[in-house]
């Protein structure tokens, strides 16, 4: 994975990436140098990154949302259960949480909020 990261063989991380589970997946991000990263984050399947974001330390979850953005992040929160996203959410500032859940539904937003009180 590191090989075709380092040598922008992109086309071939998906393949490589399905062959191991998220909680792998989640140790390499919290492992990886910073471009890795990026690039990692920004080319995987959604409902993979959804999985790993679940299982990586809060520091790497903000930054993952960061490199993502607050929309394309709300987009994988979607695929998660509420529990989940508000483990994901919790250590977010307040604004940075309104703005994700400004992009889910409106039962999630609620749900979220009365467990984030």
């Amino acid at each position: 994975l590191i090989e075709s990261l380092d040598n922008q063989e992109l086309e071939n991380v998906p393949n490589i990436v399905k062959t191991i589970d998220s909680v792998q997946l989640a140790y390499f991000l919290s492992t990886s140098i910073s471009d890795h990263k990026e690039k990692l984050v920004n080319i995987l399947d959604q409902h993979l990154l959804s999985d790993a974001l679940v299982h990586v330390v809060p520091d790497l979850q903000v930054e993952i949302i960061e490199i993502l953005g607050i929309e394309n992040t709300a987009k994988l929160l979607k695929l998660l259960d509420v529990e989940d996203i508000v483990a994901i959410v919790k250590d977010l500032d307040r604004k940075s949480i309104e703005n994700v859940l400004y992009y889910l539904p409106n039962a999630t937003q609620k749900l979220v909020e009365e467990l984030l009180s």
